[in-house]
């Protein structure tokens, strides 16, 4: 994730701007980032597993765009 990357994301989530680059948990807040992106992968991953008779891979995306947020 680029620095860019983290900044938008952090400004995204309500955090004040600037904050993030001088606090000591930027690296924490990565890491919880990249969790939640490897959990959000799988869970969508499993859709498509669960779903083995889908006929194209719209029919997967479809399936992963109606999970529940």
């Amino acid at each position: 994730m680029t620095n860019d990357e983290f900044i938008a994301l952090t400004t995204e989530a309500g955090f004040e701007e600037g904050w993030v680059e001088v606090c000591k948990v930027r690296a924490e807040l990565t890491r919880l980032i990249e969790l939640a992106a490897a959990k959000e992968r799988e869970a969508c991953a499993q859709v498509c597993m669960d779903r083995s008779s889908l006929d194209t891979p719209w029919d997967c995306a479809e399936a992963i765009r109606a999970r529940p947020e």
